[in-house]
């Protein structure tokens, strides 16, 4: 069982990312277009280099880089 004052192994965790994104099904969906757009060869907004598209993808959205828009369900990059 996970203590309270133990830190989250997945960084960013999980809830610093519902902060930024409504809730868990657009997270999921926004984590998912972007990192199909990564895969297609977008190119990263971010200087970090990481090997797996959906690591990035995850840390774009928590650095505010991506976010979702709901009129036409597209992913917008900054």
């Amino acid at each position: 069982m996970k203590r309270p004052t133990e830190k989250c192994l997945i960084n960013p965790s999980r809830d610093d990312l519902l902060q930024k994104v409504d809730n868990k099904y657009l997270l999921s969906v926004l984590v998912t277009k972007r990192a199909r757009q990564l895969f297609d060869n977008d190119e990263p907004l971010i200087d970090e280099n990481y090997i797996n598209k959906v690591s990035m993808a995850i840390n774009e959205i928590d650095q505010g880089k991506v976010s979702i828009s709901r009129t036409d369900g597209g992913v917008k990059s900054e």
